[in-house]
Parts: C-alpha cells; sequence; structure tokens
C-alpha cells in the first residue's frame, strides 16, 4: 500500500490527542481494540475483510482483578461493545474501501482478559446479521448478497485469538453457509483511558477517533 503523511503520524499521538480533547464516558473507563486484515477466502475470494472492534471496560471491572471475567448482568455488565465494524476491499485495489460493514449493534462482549489490571483480550460474540450490499459479496453464482455474522474468541495462544465472519444466504438462515477460510488473528492493544467529564458528544468523537485510525492504518 502507498504511505501518506497522515500514515506517519503516531498512533500515540492520535489517541493522547483525544483523550485531551475529551474522549469519555460519564465514568472512568479503558477502551480496548482489537484489529485485523487478511483475506476472506472461498466462496470470496476476491475480497479482503479488515476489521476494528473497540470495547469499552469501565473501571470497576478492572478492580475485580486479574483474570478471566465473564459479562453477565451482574458482573462488569456495564462493558459493552463501542464500536465494531468490518470494511471489504478488493484484494487486488486494498486501498479502495468497497464497503462498511457495522456490527456495534449485533455484537456483544462476552469474556474480557485481565493482566496486570489492564485489559488484554476480550471475546464478542453475533447476535444479528449485516447485509452486504456490493456485488463482491454474492457467493458464487447467486444474485442475492450474503449476509455476515461477527465473533471474537480470545486463547491464550496467539495464533488463536481469531475474528469469524460468518456468511449466511439469508438473514432468517439460522446456521451459517460457511466462515473465512484464512484466519484473521486479533491484534489486542489499549484505544485509551479515559477520565470523568461532562461534555455532550464525547461519544461520537471516539467514534470519530476509531475511523481515524482505521483510515492511517489502510494508508500506511
Amino acid at each position: 500500500m502507498s504511505s501518506s503523511p497522515l500514515a506517519k503520524f503516531p498512533r500515540s499521538r492520535i489517541v493522547g490527542l483525544l483523550a485531551t480533547l475529551g474522549l469519555a464516558t460519564s465514568a472512568q473507563a479503558a477502551f480496548v481494540q482489537g484489529d485485523w486484515d487478511p483475506p476472506y477466502g472461498s466462496p470470496f475470494s476476491d475480497l479482503g475483510w479488515e476489521g476494528t472492534v473497540v470495547v469499552e471496560v469501565p473501571d470497576a471491572c478492572l478492580a475485580l482483578g486479574d483474570g478471566l471475567i465473564v459479562i453477565n448482568s451482574t458482573t462488569c455488565g456495564a462493558a459493552a461493545v463501542f464500536d465494531a465494524k468490518v470494511r471489504l476491499y478488493n484484494l487486488l485495489a486494498p486501498t479502495t474501501i468497497l464497503e462498511t460493514l457495522d456490527f456495534t449493534t449485533a455484537t456483544v462482549l462476552t469474556k474480557i482478559l485481565i493482566q496486570g489490571g489492564e485489559v488484554t483480550q476480550f471475546e464478542i460474540a453475533g447476535i444479528d446479521k449485516v447485509g452486504s450490499t456490493i456485488p463482491e459479496a454474492r457467493p458464487g453464482s447467486s444474485p442475492f448478497n450474503a449476509f455476515f455474522s461477527l465473533d471474537i474468541s480470545l486463547s491464550p495462544t496467539a495464533d488463536a485469538r481469531t475474528a469469524s465472519l460468518s456468511w449466511y444466504a439469508a438473514r432468517a438462515e439460522s446456521d451459517p453457509r460457511g466462515t473465512n477460510s484464512t484466519a484473521a488473528v486479533v491484534n489486542f492493544a489499549p484505544f485509551a483511558t479515559t477520565t470523568p467529564v461532562s461534555a455532550p458528544g464525547t461519544l461520537a468523537l471516539a467514534a470519530a477517533a476509531v475511523g481515524l485510525l482505521a483510515a492511517l492504518r489502510r494508508r500506511a
């Protein structure tokens, strides 16, 4: 991919600037991000699928101590998926995004792994499907576009921390027709740590930050 001046701007500087501007919710929390960018494989052999998921973990969750935390209504129930997007592109023209699929409300945070007082991994599960609109997302000779469901699995083994994008021929289907045939190893990293502020639009600012970092990665 070609480089640009934006791609050379340090990610840490961007995160710090956004935090200074007021990247925060109503309570102190940490944002943790997972990224991946593999080819999809059959039956969408021309597509790459770059993904970014950011989860919000309140400090109250971190206070539970190191270990695997299963998220439910009574344990760390305020932790949630903050932003989840998959960007589809043609492998022959990787800098051009054909379509962005938004899974923010189609996924739920199910587990977090806390190590050394920080969230080092998380797991999400798909609870709904998101339909594609591009011809490249039609399986085989089908005239219909596929629907997709997104999951992320955590693991003590680095190359087993993977994202899965299952596809369905119709939204009403309960069982997927398949999933990505190329492993999508997820890289986890802190996105930002926030402090309490009272300012409207801070969540929108955070969402914009996620998009900015994704754009910088694509230009790298």
